[in-house]
């Protein structure tokens, strides 16, 4: 491990950052709707009908996180949930017409939220942090490769 003394306070703040910005969402959304959600309905509507499995891999959840997300979705008629017929174990989630109305609302929000996150970042320091979180799960897919 390097000896630099900032590289075990590094993840803190991520971390740090991370929940911050998602005590910020939930400030703002006050539709009962989790950032995962929100990503959730998000990849569906650019998507169209997908399976669960699919869904876990993109949000970095397991299949059962994406299920209990689902029920809450499909209780106030955001998406619904299909059987493949060729495999009942598979399951599909499509985006309805209110969880499209609910994703237009929540756009915008988002887009406030990312402006009073990054709008003080000067357009360099933006090029700067999406390389080095590039450049990070650049080494992390490495790493789970070796």
């Amino acid at each position: 491990m390097s000896e630099h003394p900032m590289l075990l306070d590094l993840p803190i703040l991520f971390k740090k950052l991370i929940k911050r910005a998602t005590q910020e969402w939930n400030r703002r959304v006050d539709e009962e709707m989790s950032m995962n959600q929100f990503r959730l309905l998000c990849i569906l509507r650019k998507q169209g009908s997908t399976q669960v499995n699919e869904l876990a891999e993109k949000l970095g959840v397991t299949a059962g996180a994406i299920t209990g997300m689902a029920d809450k979705l499909m209780d106030r008629g955001r998406v619904v949930r299909t059987r493949i017929s060729t495999d009942r174990r598979a399951v599909l989630l499509e985006i309805t017409e209110e969880g499209n109305r609910c994703v237009d609302t929540l756009v915008e929000k988002q887009g406030e939220m990312l402006a009073a996150l990054f709008g003080t970042l000067s357009p360099e320091d933006m090029e700067h942090l999406q390389r080095i979180f590039s450049e990070m799960l650049d080494r992390l897919e490495q790493i789970k490769e070796e």
